[in-house]
């Protein structure tokens, strides 16, 4: 029962650094987009669509997570599991606050 609980507790670990990964993403492309651009009016545009994109591949990440999770726990992968799915998030949000730095600091 309690190897249940970290696995759902190890999931909504797993929605929330989705849902920080949409915001990275959100906050990267906008000054990425400014850098090699320039203001135009397709700028809302393309940062709305990529915003929802990117939003439907978390949730499809986030969704699938549950059911990878209970699997990796019945089988006695729960933690190696995890981090297949963890390591990939962490390093997006990572690389994009690096780009968004970078984009910034060129500005």
């Amino acid at each position: 029962m309690l190897a249940y609980v970290a696995c759902f507790v190890l999931w909504l670990v797993i929605v929330a650094m989705s849902v920080a990964a949409l915001f990275v993403f959100r906050e990267t492309v906008v000054p990425l987009l400014s850098l090699l651009v320039g203001p135009t009016p397709w700028t809302q545009v393309i940062i709305l669509i990529g915003t929802l994109l990117t939003g439907m591949v978390l949730v499809v990440v986030a969704l699938g997570a549950e059911p990878y999770l209970r699997h990796g726990l019945e089988r006695g992968h729960l933690m190696r599991n995890f981090a297949l799915l963890a390591v990939p998030l962490v390093v997006a949000c990572g690389a994009g606050l690096l780009i968004q730095w970078l984009a910034i600091a060129v500005l």
